[in-house]
């Protein structure tokens, strides 16, 4: 009787630990994501995964690992194991016990050094059988990335930079006038434009007459980012290190209109990576959303053009009478462009010129970028 005991129990053992292989992640559901899609460079933030237990009896062992590049650096409370040269990287798990319907939040604490856009790669899933004599792995296939956003310059230096433009900025905001304001008519002079003439006034006075408006339309400045550039030098490090001074410069210039409260448009034609569609331009607007596509855009640029700075310049012909904040990697850059004298001679002193050549960035501005 106690020898049929037994075999009874080898063989339920046996029959679960068959189970145990084949099904011992059913029910078990999985996803990833970071914390934030856009991110600070050198800021630390998380990597969220999350398990569910769905099936209705508790689940003894779930082992969940995640490997990182040494681009990623995880922070050492969550590092189990790092590459042996100890720059960055390296694979984070662990294992936890899960009651029927239970929900479980991990959270990784990493940071990502350099300017770029990182793939992440996926979490596994391992689940043990009843003996422990070996696992059963799922990959979590989640695409996932995060922008890491280039870093701000000094504030007093982006402050110097353009201390003088945008207080000649502020004063002109009550020179613009608005079309949907009507205050009254005048005599035509001939140096307005025709689409500015009554026609129903002229009519009636028997001349022409043209509208004058109210003046109460704040300036709409255009932030030109240019990554093409004739450099001939063959200190390459240097070209990069001046193109990741004018991606930390637009920064720094976005966040300065941001807070004076100053609407503006943003342009580049750096390559974009990983970007769908036409990622080069982010609209008028003002705000933390706005901010935001263009930390991305920031983020997804690479050393390369995507389109040459002649049609960039195209974008700033709508917005000629507002402002036109022009960054570019080398003073020699536009000395040969007829489009770039054109623009000088429209718009005159509402233009500033900012060259990456000429800002030292210092530790704020590095050679890590992802480009």
């Amino acid at each position: 009787m106690i020898l049929f005991f037994v075999l009874l129990l080898v063989l339920v053992g046996f029959a679960l630990q068959k189970w145990m292989i084949v099904h011992g992640l059913q029910g078990v559901q999985s996803t990833y994501r970071p914390e934030e899609n856009i991110v600070d460079a050198g800021e630390v933030f998380f990597i969220l995964i999350e398990i569910e237990n769905r099936c209705k009896w508790p689940i003894p062992y779930v082992k969940v690992k995640m490997y990182f590049d040494g681009d990623i650096q995880v922070m050492e409370s969550a590092l189990r194991f790092a590459k042996e040269s100890g720059q960055g990287g390296g694979s984070v798990e662990t294992s936890v016990w899960m009651r029927p319907g239970q929900q479980v939040e991990l959270k990784i604490p990493v940071k990502i050094s350099g300017r770029g856009r990182y793939v992440l790669s996926h979490p596994n899933l391992f689940g043990g059988d009843f003996l422990g004599l070996c696992e059963t792995r799922r990959e979590v296939a989640i695409f996932r990335e995060v922008i890491a956003a280039p870093k701000s310059l000094p504030e007093q230096k982006i402050q110097e930079l353009m201390g003088s433009f945008l207080g000649d900025i502020s004063v002109r905001r009550y020179l613009y006038e608005d079309p949907l304001m009507t205050a009254g008519y005048r005599e035509y002079t001939g140096r307005e434009p025709m689409k500015q003439i009554d026609w129903k006034q002229s009519a009636h006075s028997r001349t022409l007459m043209v509208k004058e408006y109210d003046h109460t339309v704040e300036p709409v400045l255009t932030v030109l980012l240019n990554i093409e550039t004739d450099y001939s030098g063959t200190d390459y490090r240097q070209k990069e290190r001046n193109l990741e001074v004018c991606y930390c410069l637009a920064r720094s210039v976005c966040e300065e209109l941001e807070n004076k409260g100053i609407k503006y448009v943003f342009c580049t034609n750096g390559k974009q990576a990983g970007a769908a569609g036409d990622f080069h331009m982010v609209r008028e607007g003002l705000g933390h959303r706005h901010f935001l596509k263009i930390l991305e855009c920031l983020g997804r640029g690479l050393y390369e053009a995507a389109f040459s700075r002649e049609k960039l310049l195209e974008f700033a012909k709508g917005e000629l009478s507002k402002g036109v904040v022009l960054i570019t990697p080398f003073r020699e850059d536009f000395e040969q462009c007829l489009e770039f004298r054109h623009l000088q001679q429209e718009i005159g002193e509402n233009l500033l010129l900012l060259y990456g050549c000429e800002i030292d960035g210092g530790e704020d501005c590095d050679l890590d970028a992802r480009s």
